[in-house]
């Protein structure tokens, strides 16, 4: 089947009827705004303390990650639902499938932001993290949302106990009792599926569902995390009577696991220089090369595809501290 007519499919046409149909979390626009308020507030008082009662530099620094924490929930805020996007985006999506646990560990704290900017070597180095935050600020689903950007809309379901949208995939949130029929459809429709370390009960069930319904050749298997050896030999032993060929006994150096036609296991590595330069996260780049290996049109993560997130909030960030420096600047010239 070609990849264009993918989106043809009744499976595809069912998938799409689902997310439109479902129930839509607009933007958040008050709430939205008061974040962006209290990181404007935060970067005012940060230079007032430098400028006028001589604090460290760190004190003004702490101030900047503390008005980047508000400019990130702003921006989660109002981020559109996933029926506008996909009412706007026909091409097939890319499904997403991570334990929720994943969404219940701080993906944007600003004690996990503060960590990365103080890891910088240098102001230089830091003026530019700040505009292009590093890998250890941004959790993975963020950068894949990148790649997944040339293939399709990023979508996965949502936590129901979720207030705001992350920035990588866009949520589509239903009832309790709902969420496998939802799957089972969604999987169906998916161009591709990229399931991260799928260990859990309910993930083992999503990964039959998949094999089930024949969508082992576009799956692909994210193993990233610190326990990844580990995840992938429970992994191995709890699908061993559900593949048609078995795994291999080690994962090695691979970060991804995918398939070809004949539903063949394939282990894919990161390349070092990576590819993905910006972040140089290496399972970025794993993914990024198992794309290529099964032709779909990733998009390489550059400088020119930073994440459009971060672009908004750099923008905004830099023309504030500019303006309330200049201004500072003028008032203790002419006074």
């Amino acid at each position: 089947m070609a990849t264009n007519d993918i989106d043809k499919t009744p499976e595809a046409s069912e998938a799409r009827r689902l997310i439109l149909e479902s129930p839509e979390r607009r933007p958040q626009l008050i709430s939205g705004f008061l974040f962006f308020l209290a990181a404007l507030v935060s970067l005012y008082i940060s230079l007032v303390l430098i400028l006028k009662f001589d604090t460290p530099g760190l004190v003004f620094l702490l101030g900047v990650v503390i008005g980047c924490y508000f400019f990130v929930q702003g921006y989660r805020s109002w981020r559109v639902s996933v029926q506008s996007v996909m009412q706007k985006d026909l091409r097939p999506f890319v499904l997403y499938c991570r334990p929720f646990v994943f969404d219940s560990t701080p993906r944007d704290s600003i004690f996990k932001l503060t960590i990365s900017v103080l890891g910088s070597f240098s102001w230089l180095g830091w003026m530019i993290r700040l505009f292009r935050p590093p890998p250890s600020a941004m959790p993975q689903e963020d950068l894949f949302s990148v790649l997944i950007d040339g293939v399709g809309p990023f979508i996965t379901i949502g936590s129901p106990q979720e207030s705001r949208q992350s920035l990588g995939a866009h949520r589509l949130y239903c009832e309790q009792d709902e969420w496998q029929t939802a799957f089972t459809v969604l999987a169906k429709g998916a161009r591709a599926i990229i399931a991260n370390e799928p260990t859990t009960d309910h993930a083992l069930w999503e990964f039959r569902t998949i094999v089930e319904s024949g969508g082992l050749g576009k799956l692909f298997i994210v193993f990233g995390s610190d326990k990844r050896l580990s995840s992938y030999d429970k992994f191995r032993s709890a699908t061993h009577k559900i593949l048609p060929h078995s795994l291999p006994d080690q994962l090695g150096a691979a970060r991804i696991v995918h398939f070809d036609l004949d539903c063949n296991p394939i282990l894919t590595c990161p390349t070092e220089p990576y590819r993905v330069r910006m972040y140089a996260d290496p399972v970025v780049d794993a993914l990024y090369r198992a794309f290529l290996i099964a032709n779909l049109p990733a998009k390489p993560q550059g400088w020119e595809n930073r994440p459009r997130a971060f672009v908004f909030i750099g923008l905004i960030f830099g023309l504030t501290i500019l303006t309330i420096f200049g201004i500072f600047a003028w008032l203790m010239v002419t006074h």
